[in-house]
């Protein structure tokens, strides 16, 4: 289906909501799939309607700030050998730096010590907005959609002068021409975008320059390559090496900073190599090993698949090196892991198999994560590739819960070990069924933290039973645990609420974990 086709029907009951709109199309050759253009189709409504209700200027604000007294929007679209790309481009009101952080600080996507760091935005140069900027119900969902086309979509704004918005589609989702080849056993598709031109060879075309084979193209030697050859000089993968530490992860403002850069990566196509960054590291902000922090990273970046690669087969039902009746486990579903699994692995003491302990111990935290994990043999054949296809190969632990949304996945991995609340019978009950933490129900204090970190809720017998934001310091709290909210000002002079964690910053645990 071509752009130009659908592109009118995109705008059509956007355009009726207001007449002081113009609409120029370019880029109506590019080709994609229905399933591509229906996406595309709700991604451009909901674009257009943000720019609608946030952008548009009347026609005396316009003139005054000497502008026609109708706006345009540009919808525009061109395609290269590797991707999509459409941008949306308006003359209307830019970027509101005061508004922008009004509306995270609202939404709670913003806190107030980062609103406050945050640098002043140009006064007449392009500046790309946070996703906060752009975060209501619409653009929230189209943002979802380039996300399932494995797109990106990105917002520039200059105050007075209006905004762009830029998707961006793999070449894998936009369809494009290619030329199939054959060598030997395997056939290749070449885009025929970077084909510039063909024509037939004779062997008197053929001439031998500086022990080369070439060919005259517009007077011009041009070199013969055979396929094999051409496909043995293409582009090393490039990659980038990132050091992180527990700290990055359990401060807000580190946990974005290193979200936004392990994904500005990956849109870039290069590959991020994390390791713990083990100059800085010290007992308190520490992982431990690169089974944990992996995980730590796949809740980072919202990854669909965590895989763990070992020297065994997945994980048994027992030990097989002692017991000869031990079965490979192809799929663990169930929330409890099978306590003879964890045997195995040296949950007790036991010397485990292949490293299995921290490996389970990432694959929980991944799965609570909303992160499916697979233990598999790092000794099978292409077993990335064959595992990113959907092989079944070695064992498959589903996810828990589906994905978290960002905020809540940060509360999840950004516990610091220390932190930590106990709370009665009463309290855990309540949390069950989805309320917030209240002082009264709180039995201890573990550790030192500040308002805002994230604490481990624990039981009476010490089992993790949920993570969230704490609304009071430690020092605070153990004034005020086992008291009622109502008497909060009394004892501290002020107060920033009835409850000690509100049930919007709680993440609560499938399955409870020690944590003592």
């Amino acid at each position: 289906m071509t752009t130009a086709f659908v592109f009118a029907a995109w705008v059509a009951d956007v355009k009726r909501v207001v007449d002081l709109m113009g609409l120029v199309m370019a880029g109506g050759e590019l080709t994609a799939d229905m399933h591509t253009c229906e996406e595309l189709a709700d991604v451009i409504k909901h674009i257009l309607r943000h720019v609608v209700e946030n952008s548009l200027e009347l026609p005396a604000q316009r003139v005054r700030a000497g502008k026609p007294a109708s706006g345009t929007i540009h919808l525009q679209a061109r395609q290269t050998t590797t991707k999509l790309i459409l941008e949306i481009t308006h003359d209307g009101a830019g970027l509101n730096e005061p508004a922008i952080k009004h509306k995270g600080l609202r939404k709670n996507l913003l806190h107030a010590e980062d609103a406050n760091a945050t640098p002043t935005f140009a006064a007449s140069e392009p500046q790309v907005l946070p996703e906060y900027a752009t975060t209501d119900a619409g653009m929230a969902a189209a943002r979802a959609a380039v996300l399932r086309l494995n797109g990106s979509l990105q917002v520039q704004s200059t105050p007075g002068s209006g905004s762009v918005f830029t998707i961006q589609l793999p070449i894998g989702t936009a369809t494009t021409p290619v030329i199939v080849v054959r060598v030997g056993n395997h056939s290749y598709a070449i885009p025929s975008a970077a084909v510039e031109t063909t024509r037939l060879v004779t062997a008197n075309d053929i001439l031998i320059m500086a022990g080369h084979e070439t060919i005259r193209e517009n007077r011009q030697p041009v070199s013969v390559v055979m396929l094999e050859e051409l496909l043995m000089l293409r582009q090393a993968q490039p990659v980038a090496q990132v050091l992180l530490t527990r700290g990055d992860l359990t401060r807000r403002r580190s946990y974005l900073n290193a979200r936004h850069t392990l994904l500005a990566l990956l849109d870039q196509q290069i590959i991020p190599i994390v390791n713990e960054n083990d100059t800085v590291s010290t007992e308190e902000i520490r992982v431990g090993d690169n089974d944990n922090l992996s995980a730590l990273v796949a809740n980072l970046v919202e990854a669909d698949l965590l895989l763990l690669l070992t020297d065994q087969a997945g994980l048994f039902s027992a030990d097989p090196r002692t017991n000869p009746q031990a079965q490979l486990l192809h799929e663990i579903s169930s929330a409890e892991i099978p306590a003879a699994v964890w045997e195995a692995a040296g949950a007790n003491g036991a010397q485990g198999t292949g490293g299995m302990l921290t490996k389970l111990q990432a694959a929980g935290l991944a799965r609570q994560s909303g992160v499916a994990t697979v233990i598999a043999a790092g000794s099978e054949p292409q077993v990335v590739l064959r595992v990113a296809r959907g092989e079944a190969l070695g064992t498959r632990l589903p996810a828990l819960v589906s994905a978290l949304e960002s905020r809540k996945r940060y509360i999840l991995s950004g516990w610091d070990g220390q932190a930590r609340v106990q709370v009665d019978g009463g309290a855990a009950a309540a949390l069950a069924r989805g309320s917030s933490l209240l002082p009264v129900g709180v039995a201890a204090v573990h550790g030192e933290f500040e308002r805002g970190d994230t604490l481990a809720v624990l039981d009476a017998a010490g089992h993790e039973l949920a993570r969230g934001l704490a609304n009071y310091a430690a020092n605070e709290l153990r004034i005020i645990s086992g008291q009622r909210s109502d008497q909060i000002t009394a004892l501290l002079g002020y107060e920033y609420g009835d409850e000690v964690i509100h049930r919007d910053h709680l993440v609560l645990l499938a399955r409870p974990v020690s944590a003592l």
